[in-house]
């Protein structure tokens, strides 16, 4: 590798390591807020823990699945990222080292990729080391996805990846170009981003298009495609398959509509993109999670491009297909809130702004610009008229100190690439037109509010809180965000597990339409109502008189003592369940006396006639059965999915859903012998050898461009 080479190389990680590192000295916590303290940290330490034991992360043993749609898949356990970053919080129990690792691995594979792109479309080292700045932190990427939503984070890394190999291939039909572009679609299948994925496809479309288009071969159009069938054979069929075996068990709201959606953008936002800063949204709304998003903050140049451009760059090449996919993924980020694969559109605007960057910073580094005096003015009019947008619009409080420094910083930021351009060449704009993205983002940090203050406010939980054996799946009804996390009853549900304990639905009721009716919520996301949730757990079962809880296998369930009423307290006791207070605001309930039987079985109708043998894996358990005069019901505290098979006696045995939410056996009468439960995804039967197709395929059309390469 020459030196200009290490340089480039040495430049883009010290980068990587600037957008780590800068987040969280304004935001400690920023890494670990929300859905990655919720669900990405203790999901992630548990599959660890897993890939530790040998075992495939499909199902977990501390918590019942059922969240955001087959949880453990929607989190990408094949993911690369998944992977490295399990292995880390398992083997170091750090939630610094976990975030880091994630996070650090998504930003740095993110702005390789820009730069990649950088290099496919032509640009100098500069120009693509702008490039995957400008990819790395966008606001999307790096507030929502890389602090929050860890599998998009992985996704998105992988589709600016994959897009890069895509274009490549597009231009070189190379066997090392069409591995490089497999290889980077099957890590982006497996990262269960869906958007991304389908932005992925949007350009695919539009390349395969063009390329039939300029060279009118077949044999080009079936090696693009047969990057598509690969990925999609290697990667995705055997995860998405499990979700379309089992979708009669899971339920997710998809619908077309807009009402109330804030997280659809407005072309009010479109007429104000050209502000980076975009304060007065931000401070509308108050809150990171609440407000409309900036459509392009990596399009901090654009308007000198459009307002300045004397003539605009042809079309040809890579510059059309990321024109025209450009404008496609403008249109989905329209797309209503709930619909279908979709859904939460602003997922789709990273892509889109990356996009636009790549066309901007083409023009920036090759268009020819009319600076005359007349369009100079104009450019300044368009200046101040966005600025007077910022100042008026959103609320009625306009001429507050922060607001008027938002947007004089807003004018200086729209002046820096009119003084770079008026610098002349390319080389001596780029340090102006660079300052400009960095400041703009700087101000990002120092401006935005976000929700990482409540959320893990200290660095690390001890190491002592106390882990009984035996205790059962922990429920957790009582919110305590922002307070001072000291102790495991303070936790959430979800990071009950980041601590060892079993955690009954880790962090979302939804999904599993049988575990919904048990943990009622507000909402797609697991709000709970804590009192018809209680309800519900020492309820009845109406099987030989056990409670829903035992079912369930339900060790301690923590309470808002405010929830509590005369009602439920005789509802409690019925339930064979102990109220011990930890404060004047929070109540834990305990069974009185522990559970009797052992593994995974929580009920059964004669009791001392079925013994737990042995536990070897996950998946599996053993059990030795005596024999009995009646027919007996076997209830297991396991999540019933599609999948569950049952042998007694090397004889195959019905396994039912018990009211569709747990794993049923319904024994005859005299049954003895060795009872063997086993799970399997349904969907592995016949997707078992996708991914060796996936690979012959890949393997043959590699060897076949090899062939025609040396002819």
């Amino acid at each position: 590798m020459t030196r200009a080479r290490w340089a480039e190389a040495g430049a883009l990680l010290a980068t990587a390591l600037l957008v780590l590192a800068l987040p969280q000295l304004v935001y400690p916590n920023f890494f670990r807020i929300d859905d990655a303290a919720n669900e990405n940290l203790p999901f992630y330490r548990e599959m660890g823990r897993l890939w530790l034991a040998g075992e495939w992360p499909i199902l977990t043993t501390q918590t019942f699945w059922g969240g955001n749609i087959l949880v453990d898949m929607v989190l990408s356990p094949l993911a690369p990222q998944t992977i490295v970053t399990s292995l880390v919080a398992a083997l170091s129990g750090s939630l610094f080292w976990a975030t880091q690792t994630n996070a650090g691995l998504n930003i740095a594979l993110t702005m390789l990729g820009g730069v990649w792109l950088g290099r496919v479309l032509g640009l100098g080292p500069g120009h693509r080391g702008l490039l995957g700045f400008l990819a790395a932190t966008h606001p999307v990427f790096l507030y929502f996805f890389a602090a929050s939503w860890w599998n998009l984070a992985s996704a998105h890394a992988w589709f600016v990846v994959a897009l890069a190999a895509l274009l490549q291939l597009h231009a070189s039909m190379r066997p090392a170009t069409y591995a490089g572009a497999v290889g980077s679609l099957c890590c982006l299948m497996a990262s269960a981003g869906t958007q991304p994925q389908l932005a992925w496809g949007v350009i695919f479309a539009v390349t395969l298009t063009c390329d039939l288009f300029e060279h009118r071969r077949w044999q080009r159009a079936a090696v693009l495609v047969s990057v598509l069938v690969a990925a999609i054979l290697v990667a995705a069929l055997p995860l998405m398959a499990e979700y379309v075996a089992t979708a009669g068990v899971h339920d997710r709201p998809s619908v077309v509509t807009n009402s109330g959606n804030f997280l659809v953008p407005s072309w009010g936002h479109v007429v104000n993109h050209f502000n980076p800063l975009y304060g007065t949204y931000l401070r509308w709304f108050d809150g990171y999670r609440y407000f409309p998003l900036p459509l392009a903050y990596a399009t901090v140049l654009s308007l000198p491009v459009l307002m300045l451009c004397r003539r605009w760059l042809p079309m040809t090449g890579a510059l059309r297909i990321v024109a025209v996919g450009a404008l496609l993924l403008l249109l989905l980020a329209f797309s209503p809130q709930h619909f279908g694969p979709v859904r939460w559109p602003l997922r789709f605007l990273p892509a889109w702004s990356l996009l636009v960057a790549a066309l901007v910073l083409a023009h920036l580094a090759a268009a020819p610009f009319d600076l005359s005096p007349q369009r100079q003015r104009r450019y300044l009019a368009a200046l101040v008229f966005f600025a007077c947008v910022q100042l008026f619009s959103a609320d009625s409080v306009v001429f507050t100190a922060d607001r008027i420094g938002l947007v004089m910083m807003f004018l200086l930021l729209g002046l820096l690439p009119l003084v770079a351009l008026r610098r002349g060449a390319s080389a001596q704009a780029l340090p102006v037109h660079a300052l400009a993205c960095v400041l703009a983002w700087a101000i990002l940090h120092v401006t935005w509010p976000t929700m990482a203050y409540g959320y893990w406010p200290d660095p690390d939980l001890p190491d002592t809180i106390a882990k009984p054996e035996g205790a059962g799946y922990t429920v957790g009804l009582a919110g305590f965000e922002g307070s001072g996390k000291a102790s495991a009853a303070d936790l959430q549900s979800g990071q009950f597990l980041w601590y060892g304990l079993r955690s009954a639905n880790g962090y979302s009721p939804v999904g599993h339409v049988g575990i919904r009716e048990w943990f009622p919520s507000q909402s797609p996301h697991g709000f709970f109502h804590p009192v018809r949730t209680v309800r519900n757990l020492t309820a009845d079962a109406g099987i030989d008189g056990a409670k829903v809880h035992e079912l369930f296998g339900i060790g301690r369930i923590f309470v808002r003592a405010r929830d509590l009423s005369p009602e439920l307290d005789e509802l409690i006791e019925s339930a064979g369940l102990a109220q011990r207070p930890l404060d004047e605001q929070r109540v834990v309930l305990e069974p009185r006396r522990p559970p009797a039987l052992q593994g995974t079985l929580s009920h059964v109708s004669q009791p001392g006639t079925v013994r737990l043998a042995q536990a070897p894996r996950m998946r599996e358990e053993w059990f030795d059965v005596d024999a009995a005069v009646a027919a007996r019901t076997l209830v297991f505290a396991r999540v019933w999915w599609p999948g569950y098979s049952a042998t007694l006696a090397g004889q195959p045995l019905p396994v039912q859903p018990w009211r569709g939410a747990l794993v049923r056996l319904d024994l005859p009468p005299g049954a003895q012998g060795r009872l063997h439960l086993q799970y399997e995804p349904v969907s592995w039967r016949f997707t078992r050898w996708s991914p060796v197709a996936g690979l012959v395929l890949a393997v043959g059309v590699g060897l076949a461009l090899r062939r025609r390469e040396r002819e």
